[in-house]
């Protein structure tokens, strides 16, 4: 069927397209893989592509097409200097000590203001209202209003086109124009990247230093925020909304996450939905008990 993959692994990466890439990279010894069906190649040599030969691996024309009339000639959407421009004055911006200080400031507030009294499916809204009061100074009162909450969410996916024919470190090919791929999800689910037990939640995993510290790794083993010239600006400052609503949760509520029987199930796994985001399909039932 795919490249000697189980039929019913094939039959659910139908389905359930990020579990099929990922059972591909597994078999893959060189961590490479042509996907002819969708016309790209898809690797775990993120560091290739995103430091070593950056400027051979663009976002490319056809991304810029594809999102052109709502980003325009942005940032997200641009390459070469253009980009270098853009990315240099929201660096110097973004990377001030009082910008970050009053970002963190707004986000204290919101937490203990306008997130905790609401409910927890008020998480988008919270992360739009913060953006919108540390960039303009405005309050968009997403929280207060009856509101459909953002689809924005994580990608699963990122692609770079090749623009000259190159050859990736592991041997692999790649021709003039050809779409290259990086799948986050993937690589986080890699048993030679991450150990035999990567599909385990262990958290511990990463209290590697003297005391059990955090050690973080290399952004090129799981770029989520991307990673070298391009790793995402706004990094620090999404991890501490993370950080801060998450704590804040946990310490008013008990959360379980809930099986399809309606009970309460931790092996519970999600289903996402295919596209450019990483939606879960129905969303994440739980249930939720103030302490």
């Amino acid at each position: 069927m795919c490249a000697g993959l189980p039929d019913r692994v094939v039959e659910e990466g139908l389905h359930q397209p990020r579990r099929l890439v990922r059972a591909l990279l597994r078999r893959s010894p060189m961590g490479t893989v042509h996907v002819h069906v969708l016309g790209c190649t898809v690797t775990a040599n993120v560091e290739y592509m995103l430091k070593t030969c950056f400027d051979n691996f663009p976002k490319g024309k056809p991304f810029a097409a594809l999102l052109g009339d709502l980003l325009g000639n942005g940032i997200f959407n641009v390459d070469g200097g253009a980009w270098r421009h853009q990315r240099k004055m929201a660096s110097l911006e973004l990377g001030s000590v009082s910008v970050r200080s009053y970002a963190f400031k707004i986000i204290a507030q919101e937490v203990e203001t306008r997130l905790m009294p609401k409910r927890g499916s008020d998480s988008n809204r919270f992360a739009f209202d913060t953006i919108c009061k540390i960039s303009f100074g405005l309050d968009s009162g997403c929280l207060d209003r009856d509101m459909l909450a953002s689809e924005l969410a994580s990608r699963p996916f990122d692609s770079k086109f090749c623009a000259a024919a190159d050859v990736l470190p592991d041997g692999t090919y790649v021709d003039g124009d050809a779409r290259v791929m990086y799948h986050p999800y993937a690589m986080g689910r890699m048993p030679r990247i991450w150990g035999a037990d990567c599909d385990a939640f262990r958290p511990d995993r990463w209290l590697t230093g003297a005391g059990g510290t955090f050690v973080p790794e290399s952004l090129y083993k799981y770029p989520v925020f991307q990673a070298g010239l391009r790793v995402c600006l706004g990094k620090e400052l999404a991890v501490t909304e993370m950080k801060a609503v998450s704590v804040a949760v946990v310490r008013a509520f008990d959360v379980e996450v809930v099986g399809e029987n309606g009970r309460s199930s931790a092996a519970a796994a999600p289903r996402f939905v295919p596209g450019l985001t990483a939606s879960i399909r129905g969303g994440l039932p739980v249930k939720i008990r103030r302490v």
